[in-house]
């Protein structure tokens, strides 16, 4: 799907160090899955995966308006999926 190769790009582009190109991939899939009706629900692998991007390149702290809900978003997700027993990995 078209999220799921915007979640690849920002993944390698963040594991590349190319923090700045990370970044920009993330936001544009935060914007595609922000568009999505609410009855479409991406696959829990591409949401995780996007979540844990978001979580590696905004730090928890930011005063970015841009930024801020995405790392906020990142973080109640993460906390329900502990709360269900699951985790997001180091890298």
């Amino acid at each position: 799907t078209t999220f799921m190769a915007m979640v690849l790009a920002c993944q390698l582009e963040r594991l590349a160090g190319r923090n700045a190109a990370a970044l920009g991939r993330l936001m544009r899939a935060a914007d595609y899955l922000a568009a999505q009706p609410s009855h479409i629900l991406e696959r829990l692998i591409w949401r995780t995966l996007h979540y844990r991007n978001v979580l590696r390149l905004i730090p928890p702290h930011t005063r970015d308006p841009a930024l801020a809900p995405l790392r906020r978003d990142a973080e109640l997700f993460a906390a329900r999926l502990e709360k269900q027993g699951y985790a997001l990995s180091a890298r």
